[in-house]
């Protein structure tokens, strides 16, 4: 436990004997959510068989961040200034967090460090029309808006004096959405179902700010992320077997991100812009419920797809002390790599057992050819070319496949009815 765990007992003892206020603490990144939102749509019926749903949609929404002092761990009081920096030879004079209240001393429950809201607004159109026969049933939707996102600083920190209070410039895109749905009966036991969908999304607003913790200063060349899917779906319903087959793909285009990191290659703290982000989604789904007898149901799942990257993002980085540009997009090498996270491969089965209140399932589940996420950054020729071999040049180019994983599970249940309730 020595080595393992944090020993507050000398965090608290050294905090005590310190001269100039505590040397530790422990703080909370405190996130305040508001979200306000109204929708007004009305209902036309054409016929007997057609109706028209039109209206409009309204939203805001409000983050607001900051830091707030949780534990001094026995010191008295804390300077409200930047701590990493404060060896800096160049940016060392410029430590205040806060130069409306320089120099101030933290207490418990105090904010401290930043403080800042993102707010997002947007007001949007939509149309539907839905058609309904005896055995055809159509939606189309369609839906075009106005959004804008800014950032609100409450402090002016002193390495960004001129950019950190108030609000900033407002980035304004125009999101919109497609979407067509075709269902069929083929009998009373065969169905058809078809859906597409077009679409263009308002970034994340921590991705369009290159430091939003005491900064307003926003990504060069903000853009919708444009999204292309579309999947058919076959059902069956029978007496004892309930199967659906499903065949997707999706394709994205433009997606971007930001991220705070410490940069080897300039052995500094930077933030990055990485953008042109393109993925390609596609594969197979099939499941089944059979109801064995009476009491026994049996349930499977099997899906197998791709997803991919089928272009190199660009990326950009900046000195976090002072926005200097680090690289200007260059080319970060991962238009062949998967997508971390999800397993291409999955396959699930259960069997139950349900009588008179009790309940028994045993189930099983597989997930196979997962990867780890790429690095854009390290897979550009400035990071990747400090290899100095071609084994090392090839690790860097790779991407590490992760074990498949195997689970099962067990249950054992009891309803219990209260006829008396």
């Amino acid at each position: 436990s020595r080595y393992t765990q944090i020993d507050f007992d000398e965090l608290i003892a050294r905090n005590r004997l310190a001269d100039s206020g505590a040397a530790y603490a422990l703080a909370d990144r405190v996130e305040r959510l508001t979200r306000l939102q109204c929708r007004v749509e009305a209902t036309t019926a054409v016929g007997k068989t057609t109706q028209v749903t039109y209206g409009i949609n309204a939203l805001y929404d409000r983050h607001r961040h900051y830091k707030q002092m949780r534990d001094l761990l026995g010191g008295g009081r804390i300077a409200d200034i930047d701590y990493y920096i404060v060896d800096d030879d160049t940016f060392g004079n410029a430590l205040q967090n806060n130069m409306l209240a320089p120099d101030r001393l933290i207490g418990c429950g105090d904010r401290y460090g930043y403080d800042y809201a993102l707010s997002q607004s947007c007001l949007s159109a939509f149309g539907a029309v839905n058609y309904s026969a005896s055995r055809l049933r159509v939606r189309a939707v369609a839906e075009v808006g106005c959004a804008g996102i800014v950032r609100k600083g409450f402090y002016r920190k002193e390495l960004f004096a001129d950019n950190s209070l108030g609000r900033s410039g407002r980035v304004r895109l125009a999101p919109y959405a497609l979407r067509l749905s075709v269902g069929y009966d083929v009998s009373a036991r065969h169905s058809l179902r078809f859906s597409a969908l077009a679409r263009g999304d308002m970034p994340e607003a921590d991705d369009l700010f290159l430091q939003p913790d005491y900064n307003n200063r926003t990504v060069d060349n903000p853009v919708l992320c444009h999204t292309l899917a579309a999947e058919a779906v076959y059902g069956f319903a029978g007496e004892r077997v309930d199967v659906r087959a499903t065949l997707f793909g999706s394709l994205t285009r433009g997606a971007m991100q930001s991220d705070r990191l410490y940069d080897d290659v300039a052995g500094e703290d930077a933030d990055m812009g990485v953008a042109g982000i393109d993925l390609l989604r596609y594969g197979a789904e099939i499941e089944a419920n059979v109801r064995l007898a009476d009491h026994f149901r049996l349930s499977a799942a099997l899906s197998a797809g791709r997803y991919k990257y089928v272009s190199d993002p660009r990326v950009t980085l900046y000195a976090d002390r002072d926005n200097r540009l680090l690289c200007d997009r260059v080319r970060s090498y991962a238009g062949r790599c998967t997508v971390g996270g999800a397993p291409q491969v999955l396959a699930t089965a259960e069997i139950a057992y349900f009588n008179r209140g009790w309940g028994v399932s045993l189930g099983a589940e597989y997930s196979g050819l997962r990867y780890v996420a790429p690095s854009f950054l390290r897979r550009t020729e400035r990071a990747a070319r400090m290899a100095d071999s071609p084994e090392g040049f090839a690790e860097f180019m790779g991407q590490e496949r992760l074990r498949d994983a195997f689970s099962m599970d067990a249950t054992l249940s009891k309803t219990f009815y209260l006829s008396r309730f």
